[in-house]
């Protein structure tokens, strides 16, 4: 399968274009929702919403200032998702899945799901998203999780055109100067099992 060609933007029409249609896409009520330049939040907690609202108003600029500019394609939005709910989780799975098959690339595996569930956060590349889900992850690792995520996928990004293969020692160091930068006090998180 030929890779997209991102040399003149992304169609992320797949994507529910904001907070009305993603409550219904992903069967929520409440949907708190802001946006960056490149930068979208979903998140159904109000209190966390406002914790990963602040870590991400620190992050994404200073990200970008570092890298010179937003590494992903015109029209691409990293996406970080913060819900609680099992069900609605896997509803925005779904989207998620769709929205690889519209980028021709592999969809990510359901072990990253699982993880999801069990651990807490998992992240993908293309499309880029960040998913947490609350009671897993707790309200204090959460914006620490949002914004090294976040990093991992900048630093990739910035290293290829796809975001796949890039040194691990650079996305996890390029995360971790982000979360310095941008959480007030960092928790200690594991990114990777042993």
């Amino acid at each position: 399968q030929e890779p997209t060609d991102f040399s003149k933007g992304v169609d992320d029409s797949w994507h529910p274009a904001g907070e009305k249609e993603f409550k219904e896409a992903v069967g929520e009520k409440k949907i708190k929702f802001k946006q960056w330049n490149g930068l979208q939040l979903y998140c159904d907690d109000a209190k966390l919403f406002t914790a990963l609202s602040k870590a991400l108003d620190k992050a994404w600029p200073e990200g970008t200032k570092l890298l010179s500019g937003s590494p992903f394609p015109k029209g691409m939005h990293v996406r970080i998702v913060a819900l609680k709910s099992a069900e609605s989780l896997k509803a925005y799975w779904e989207i998620v899945k769709q929205g690889a098959k519209q980028l021709h690339t592999a969809p990510p595996p359901e072990a990253l799901y699982s993880g999801l569930l069990k651990a807490g956060s998992t992240r993908w590349n293309l499309p880029p998203t960040v998913l947490l889900r609350p009671g897993r992850v707790s309200s204090s690792a959460a914006p620490t999780r949002a914004v090294h995520d976040l990093g991992v996928l900048m630093a990739s990004w910035s290293c290829s055109y796809s975001g796949y293969g890039s040194p691990e020692f650079l996305a996890e160091g390029f995360a971790g100067m982000l979360e310095r930068r941008s959480v007030k006090k960092p928790a200690a998180i594991v990114s990777h099992e042993k």
